[in-house]
């Protein structure tokens, strides 16, 4: 074997032990991390990756608001093909235009592989899309309406609540309606990773939320 040859052989073993060692130490780091701060590690690596680990279990086509409308039929046909189907208020309304336009963009660009099988929404599915996710999408409380979020009570509800997305509209729901809505919320942030509001942070939440709720259950 020329000089030359051997010079090459011994940089390209060096690398790849550097490339092992660098992965090793990145695996060590991660698991040392707690939940929380792997997904924000995600979130930076991999912007659809960490998403996946906020998506809430259990949703499933039956249970999606008007199920068998156009945009609730092109949820559950293009959005649970890599991940688990997301509920409509995973996001704000006024945040779903981003997430599917990086959506769009990830399948258009990285198609082919794990993603070979993935099939690109028509032009009229996308736009099923962002009218559903519109109309049923989280409503986010008003800042310049509800001046109480300022108060001791509403910032503790503000800090929780909007963890995963924008913090909530108390007037979505009903007071008796908001106890299981932040039982169903906190299952949610388990599954994700996330610090769960204990016992007493929970009533202060639904103390606010009651205060503020709509006059009757929808």
């Amino acid at each position: 074997m020329k000089a030359g040859e051997k010079f090459v052989m011994r940089a390209a073993v060096v690398v790849m032990i550097g490339i092992i060692g660098f992965a090793a130490y990145m695996e060590m780091g991660s698991r040392s991390k707690a939940p929380e701060d792997r997904a924000a590690q995600m979130m930076e690596m991999n912007a659809p990756a960490a998403a996946m680990m906020l998506i809430p279990k259990g949703t499933t086509p039956a249970s999606l608001p008007e199920s068998q409308s156009a945009g609730a039929l092109a949820l559950a046909k293009y959005c649970a093909r890599c991940h688990d189907l997301p509920t409509p208020t995973m996001h704000a309304t006024q945040d779903w235009p981003v997430v599917l336009e990086r959506m769009h963009g990830y399948i258009r660009t990285r198609r082919g592989g794990m993603m070979g099988a993935v099939i690109m929404p028509s032009d009229r599915d996308w736009q099923d899309l962002h009218q559903y996710l519109g109309v049923h999408g989280q409503k986010a409380a008003d800042t310049a309406q509800l001046a109480e979020l300022n108060t001791s009570e509403g910032r503790v509800f503000k800090s929780n609540c909007s963890r995963c997305h924008a913090a909530p509209d108390p007037a979505q729901h009903a007071a008796d309606e908001w106890p299981s809505v932040v039982e169903r919320m906190k299952k949610n942030m388990l599954n994700a990773g996330k610090p769960v509001p204990d016992d007493d942070t929970t009533k202060t939440i639904i103390s606010f939320l009651k205060k503020h709720s709509a006059a009757e259950t929808r």
